[in-house]
C-alpha cells in the first residue's frame, strides 16, 4: 500500500528521524551503570493526566481543581453531592485557582504575554457553559489581589497601578457586577494594605526611604495611626486579628535573628513571642478565619517542621506527619470543617479531603510523577562550613541504582537570590538526575529561611562572598567523592543564571559548561531598567548591590558584571532568554552574546517568544528541558531522551 507524504510531513518525519534517537551515557561511570529507564521530557512537563490546585468551595458542596482535557488545559468542578464532573476549558497562561466567597464563581488570574499586567478572570459557574470573564479589563496595569474576606460574599479587594504606575491604589471591586470603588489612594509609599474578615481596612504598612524605616499604622476611628517601626533590615506582616481587638497577629523579626510568630499590642508595639523555630525562620502560617486564633506554623530546617496548637487536628492528622511531606492548606470551608490538604514530598503531591467532625482523611489525587516515584531519586539535605565559617545547607540529589561515586555533576543555583531552594520535588532536578547526574542545590549567604544575619552576609557579596559559597559546595562534592572534578556544571534561572555566567568568567577552571535562563550580564543596567512598581523594594539592591548612579557604586558593580569579561568564558555556554521578561529584560542576554562574539567565544542563544520572567506554557518548558538535556549530555557525558514527540505541538500550535 502507498501513502503520499506531503513536503511538511516529510521536514517532520526527517526531523524525527534525525533527533529521534536517545542518547546513552558516554562518561565513564555511567556507561556500565544500569540507570532506571528514561523518563520522557513530556512527563515532567506536560503530562496530560496530572492534576492539581484542588479547591473546595467555601459552602462545602463544590469541588473545582485544573488539568487537561482534549490536550487543552481545563478546569474541572465537582458536586460532591453528584457523579457528574463539569470541564470547562481555560485560556492559556492562567494560573491559580479560587472560588468566590458566595460559590458560584471561579477566579483566576491570566497574564496572557508574561508581562506582568496580569488580570482576574471569572467563571460563573451557576451557567450551563461559562466563559471568562475579565474582571479587571485594563491594558498595562498590574493586579493583585489583597483580600477575599470570609464575610462579605459580594466583593474582592484588589490593588493596582492604573492611577500612578510605581505605586498602588487599594480598590473594593464587585466581581458579579465588576464595579469597581477606590477605598484608598496610595500617597504614602503604603506596601501593603490589611482587611479583616468583614473587608474593613484595619492596617496598612508604608516605607519611609529618606529615614530608612517602615510603619505598620492601624486604622482607628477613621484615622491612621502609627504602632510599629522597623528597619529596612527587618519584617513585619500582619497574618490575623484576635477578637479582642487590642492586639495584632503577626510575623517579625523586629529585634531578633529570625521570624517568628507574635502578638503585637495595638497601644504599645511591644511584641510578645508565640513560636519561634530554634535555629530557622517559620515559613508558613495557618489561622482560623472564624476566630482568628494560630493552629499551626511551618519551617523547613532541611525537611519540613510543624508546630500544631490544636491537638485535635495534630491527632487527625497523624498519618501524615509521620511521613516526610510539606504540607500546606490548599482551600478550606467557610466553616473550616472541611480543609483540603496539599502534601508533597520529593517525588511528588497528593491532595487530600480532611474532615474535623470525624478526622477522615480522604485522597483526592496524586501527581502523575508518583506514578514512576520508583524512578525518581530522593533529595537529601546537608550541612557545610563556608570558607569563612557559615553553615550552609543544601540538598542533594543522586540519580538512582547507581554508586554515588565520581559522577557527572550539576550544581543548580536557585533564583532570587533572597529565594531558597525547599525540600520537595523539583521536577527540572529530577529530569537531571534521570539523566545520570548528581545535581547540588545550596541555599547560599543572602538566602531565605536562616535569619536576618544570614542574609546581611550577601551585602556587597555578588560575585564574591556568594559565589564563594558556590565554589565550597563544588570542592565539598569533589572531596566526598561524589563529583567528578572535570565534569560539573553549573546552572540556574534568574540569579541562578547570574550565577552561571560568574561561574564561567570568574572561576572558569571549575565548571565543565554552564547553562543559563533569564540570568542577568550587568548589573548596573539591570537595576535601572527594574519595573517602576519595584521603587519601594530598590533600596534592597541599592544596598546589596549598589545604587548605578553612584558613580562609586557603578565602577564595583561594572566588575561583578559577566558581560564585562565575556573573553574569560573557556567553556560551552547555553543562554536561553524569554522575549517579554519585564525583570531582567531580553537586553542583558543580548549584551551577553554580543561580549561573546566580539571575543570570539561560541555560545548557544535560544530566544523563547511569549513567555516573560519564567517559563509558564507546557511547550516552553518542553523546549527549555529539551535544550539542557542535550547540552549537559554533550558536555558532562549524561544521557538524553532525544526527540520527544510532544516536540510536534510545540510547532503546530
Amino acid at each position: 500500500m502507498c501513502y503520499k507524504i506531503t513536503g511538511f510531513l516529510l521536514v517532520i518525519i526527517s526531523l524525527t528521524i534525525a533527533t529521534g534517537c536517545s542518547v546513552k551515557p558516554s562518561h565513564v561511570n555511567l556507561k556500565n551503570e544500569k540507570l532506571p529507564d528514561i523518563i520522557p521530557v513530556r512527563d515532567f512537563v506536560a503530562n496530560i493526566k496530572s492534576t492539581g490546585g484542588y479547591r473546595i468551595s467555601p459552602d462545602g458542596h463544590k469541588l473545582a481543581w485544573m488539568g487537561a482535557a482534549n490536550l487543552q488545559r481545563a478546569l474541572f468542578v465537582k458536586d460532591l453531592n453528584e457523579s457528574t464532573v463539569k470541564v470547562i476549558n481555560i485560556p492559556a497562561r492562567s494560573k491559580d485557582l479560587f472560588w468566590s466567597q458566595d460559590s458560584e464563581n471561579l477566579l483566576m488570574f491570566q497574564d496572557n504575554q508574561g508581562n506582568e499586567n496580569r488580570h482576574i478572570i471569572k467563571f460563573d459557574m451557576s451557567v450551563a457553559n461559562p466563559k471568562a470573564v475579565d474582571l479587571t479589563p485594563w491594558e498595562g496595569v498590574k493586579v493583585s489581589l489583597v483580600r477575599m474576606p470570609l464575610l462579605d460574599k459580594e466583593h474582592i479587594y484588589i490593588k493596582t497601578n492604573e492611577n500612578k504606575k510605581s505605586v498602588f491604589d487599594l480598590y473594593r471591586l464587585n466581581y458579579k457586577t465588576g464595579k469597581k470603588t477606590l477605598l484608598e489612594k496610595n500617597n504614602v509609599n503604603v506596601t501593603r494594605w490589611w482587611l479583616d474578615e468583614s473587608g474593613d481596612l484595619r492596617a496598612r504598612s508604608r516605607v519611609d526611604h529618606t529615614k530608612k524605616q517602615n510603619y505598620l499604622d492601624t486604622y482607628i476611628n477613621n484615622q491612621w495611626k502609627t504602632v510599629a517601626v522597623w528597619t529596612y533590615e527587618e519584617q513585619l506582616v500582619v497574618i490575623a486579628y484576635p477578637m479582642d481587638k487590642s492586639r495584632l497577629l503577626v510575623i517579625s523579626n523586629r529585634g531578633r535573628d529570625k521570624l517568628a510568630v507574635a502578638s503585637l499590642s495595638v497601644e504599645s508595639g511591644k511584641e510578645d513571642v508565640i513560636y519561634q523555630h530554634p535555629t530557622v525562620d517559620i515559613t508558613g502560617v495557618f489561622v482560623s478565619k472564624i476566630d482568628q486564633t494560630l493552629l499551626a506554623v511551618s519551617s523547613m530546617p532541611d525537611y519540613p517542621e510543624f508546630k500544631l496548637f490544636d491537638n485535635t487536628i495534630q491527632n487527625h492528622l497523624k498519618p501524615l506527619l509521620k511521613r516526610k511531606l510539606d504540607l500546606t492548606v490548599h482551600s478550606r470551608t467557610d466553616d473550616e470543617r472541611k480543609l483540603v490538604i496539599r502534601a508533597v514530598s520529593d517525588k511528588g503531591s497528593e491532595y487530600y479531603l480532611y474532615s474535623r467532625d470525624n478526622g477522615q482523611i480522604k485522597l483526592l489525587a496524586k501527581s502523575d510523577s508518583l506514578r514512576f516515584a520508583n524512578k525518581l531519586a530522593e533529595v537529601k539535605p546537608f550541612k557545610i562550613k563556608s570558607r569563612d565559617g557559615l553553615d550552609l545547607h543544601g540538598y542533594l540529589t543522586l540519580p538512582v541504582v547507581i554508586k554515588p561515586e565520581y559522577l557527572p555533576t550539576v550544581l543548580l543555583v536557585h533564583g532570587g537570590p533572597w529565594g531558597r531552594d525547599r525540600w520537595g520535588y523539583n521536577r527540572f532536578a529530577q529530569m537531571l538526575a534521570n539523566r545520570g547526574y548528581a545535581v547540588l542545590q545550596v541555599n547560599y549567604r543572602g538566602s531565605a529561611g536562616y535569619g536576618r544575619r544570614f542574609m546581611q552576609a550577601a551585602m556587597g557579596e555578588f560575585a564574591a562572598g556568594m559565589h564563594n559559597d558556590l565554589i565550597d559546595i563544588v570542592d565539598w562534592a569533589v572531596s566526598k567523592g561524589i563529583a567528578d572534578p572535570k565534569k560539573i556544571a553549573i546552572a540556574g534561572f534568574s540569579y541562578g543564571g547570574y550565577a552561571t555566567l560568574v561561574g564561567l568568567t570568574k572561576t572558569p577552571e571549575k565548571f565543565a559548561c554552564g547553562f543559563e535562563a533569564v540570568g542577568p550580564s550587568d548589573l548596573a543596567s539591570l537595576i535601572k531598567k527594574f519595573p517602576v512598581y519595584w521603587k519601594n523594594y530598590l533600596h534592597y539592591w541599592h544596598r546589596y548591590v549598589g545604587n548605578p548612579d553612584k558613580v562609586e557604586d557603578l565602577k564595583i558593580m561594572k566588575e561583578k558584571s559577566p558581560v564585562y569579561f565575556a573573553d574569560r568564558v573557556v567553556k560551552p555556554l547555553m543562554i536561553i532568554q524569554t522575549e517579554n521578561d519585564v525583570r531582567v529584560r531580553r537586553e542583558q542576554s543580548d549584551m551577553m552574546v554580543a561580549a561573546m562574539k566580539k571575543a570570539k567565544k561560541p555560545v548557544d542563544y535560544i530566544v523563547i517568544k511569549g513567555e516573560g520572567h519564567g517559563f509558564r506554557h507546557w511547550k516552553t518548558r518542553l523546549k527549555l528541558y529539551r535544550h539542557a538535556e542535550d547540552f549537559l549530555a554533550e558536555c558532562l557525558g549524561g544521557r538524553s531522551s532525544g526527540f520527544d514527540y510532544y516536540q510536534l505541538g510545540t510547532w503546530m500550535f
